[in-house]
């Protein structure tokens, strides 16, 4: 039995189109669990041939201090896994409610006669603290996992057994790399040119932005074609997960750091904002700082400042990953996967690692060969 565990629509979006495109039979090897009611009702509505496992139900929590009490060791990795969840260090979540939310799918998912025949469970990026029990769950049951995150590479998406991104097996073994097949460099000079087109379209995660025009209205900067050589700072989501848990700077440290190095290099300092921010109070505190730091903010084309730039600084965004595509210094201000990758390591990332034949984000049908390669990966 195949496990896919699904904690937003979009997971639950994008893995039931890998599920419907397999053939009926196949199908019903598999079960779909989700944490959450109005998820686990879509889910009956769009998978018709396999197992449903709603997690519901009433059932009696102990309390931390007891729990602590009784079962020091599990106590200590729940406490620390609550502790780093978005919900809690992000979204500001109260203790007592995350401890609430973690223990009762944990101990729901422990006792699903269902779940005893399963032998690898999907997540997405295991982050969330629906998502930190289940793995504690396959840990304990010997359950193999492979967790899922967009790579922000068109076609490509991220599968790792342990984690993503910082926390992923590749983080701590990027070595293996140097294993997969050598990528021929005609092949990925083809591909840069493809991929440097799509990057030309508006981002997906961009649009319905209610703070778009917000957005605009601070990046009036143009510095294309007029300045050379500038640092190029690409800020990440406030909010993002990422950010809170793999960065060393939140967005307005790394920009007093980017602003002091400028200023040690003679350079002009050249920032772009998430086109995913929503948060309003972010971006008029990052108008603020451009007040008192006089760098430029600019909505241009990131290929484009990232060709023009002298180096990149980053917060652990993907654009560090593009500025190395590139061939461009870059300083990364915390923890990614890919801060020391060679030109060649890179290459096989992009080609041999990452699983290619999905666009995650997409509401077209997968053939069933690359159904059956995703689920097997």
């Amino acid at each position: 039995m195949i496990g896919f565990y699904m904690e937003t629509i979009e997971n639950a979006q994008f893995y039931s189109r890998v599920i419907n495109a397999l053939p009926a039979e196949e199908q019903q090897e598999i079960v779909a669990i989700s944490p959450w009611e109005p998820i686990s009702v879509w889910l009956s509505e769009n998978l018709s041939n396999v197992a449903l496992c709603p997690i519901s139900g009433e059932i009696n929590l102990p309390s931390p201090e007891a729990f602590q009490q009784q079962k020091p060791v599990l106590f200590s990795r729940i406490d620390s896994d609550i502790r780093g969840s978005r919900e809690f260090l992000i979204q500001k979540l109260e203790y007592q409610r995350c401890w609430n939310i973690y223990l009762y799918i944990l101990l729901q998912l422990m006792n699903k006669p269902e779940l005893n025949s399963m032998r690898k469970m999907i997540l997405c990026s295991g982050n969330g603290l629906a998502e930190q029990p289940a793995t504690l769950f396959c840990q304990q049951r010997n359950i193999t996992t492979r967790y899922v995150e967009l790579s922000n590479f068109p076609n490509k998406v991220f599968i790792d057994p342990t984690g993503s991104n910082a926390r992923s097996a590749l983080a701590l073994n990027p070595e293996c790399l140097d294993a997969l097949p050598d990528v021929a460099e005609d092949i990925h000079t083809q591909w840069m040119a493809e991929y440097e087109a799509e990057k030309r379209q508006p981002p997906l995660q961009a649009r319905n932005n209610p703070c778009e025009k917000l957005i605009s209205e601070i990046s009036q900067d143009r510095v294309l074609g007029r300045r050379a050589d500038f640092l190029f700072l690409p800020l990440q989501v406030s909010y993002d997960t990422q950010l809170w848990l793999n960065a060393d700077l939140r967005n307005e440290d790394a920009i007093r750091h980017a602003s002091r190095a400028a200023r040690q290099e003679k350079r002009d300092l050249v920032v772009k904002i998430h086109p995913a921010e929503t948060v309003p109070s972010e971006l008029v505190n990052i108008a603020r700082l451009q007040q008192r730091y006089g760098f430029k903010i600019t909505q241009e084309n990131t290929v484009d400042l990232i060709k023009a730039a002298a180096r990149v600084i980053t917060i652990n965004s993907t654009v560090g990953l593009e500025a190395k595509l590139y061939r461009k210094p870059v300083e990364v201000l915390g923890k990614a996967f890919y801060q020391h990758f060679s030109h060649e390591q890179l290459k096989k990332y992009l080609h041999r690692y990452l699983f290619t034949g999905i666009e995650a984000r997409a509401d077209t049908s997968i053939p069933v060969a690359i159904a059956r390669a995703f689920i097997r990966h």
